[in-house]
């Protein structure tokens, strides 16, 4: 693919050699948005939800799919990455949030 058509670039995290360079087209993150929102529509979430995404925004893709899969749904997202553990809990009571995705899918009631 032509590099003019790629968007986005990320690359595979906690590998052994070099890590893998993925390329996404415009494209690609609209399929993936798609697909993401299908999972999480199927595991209950809906757009009066509030997720909290707990998951690095660096080079690894996963947090970037829950966020557009959530927001293509229409359900709030509060990107929280990874850092700041004490205080993710306190967001979950502030915002009475029913998902978090800390490093796994966790329905909080």
């Amino acid at each position: 693919m032509p590099l003019r058509e790629v968007v986005r670039i990320h690359t595979t995290t906690e590998t052994i050699d070099s890590p893998t360079v993925i390329g996404y087209t415009r494209n690609d993150l609209k399929n993936w948005g798609m697909l993401v929102a299908r999972f999480l529509t199927a595991g209950g979430v809906t757009h009066d939800d509030v997720m909290q995404i707990s998951f690095h925004y660096g080079l690894f893709t996963g947090a970037f799919g829950l966020h557009a899969g959530a927001e293509r749904i229409g359900a709030s997202v509060i990107p929280a990455s990874s850092e700041h553990t004490t205080s993710r809990s306190e967001l979950c009571r502030i915002t009475a949030q029913r998902y978090w995705f800390p490093r796994h899918p966790l329905r909080l009631f």
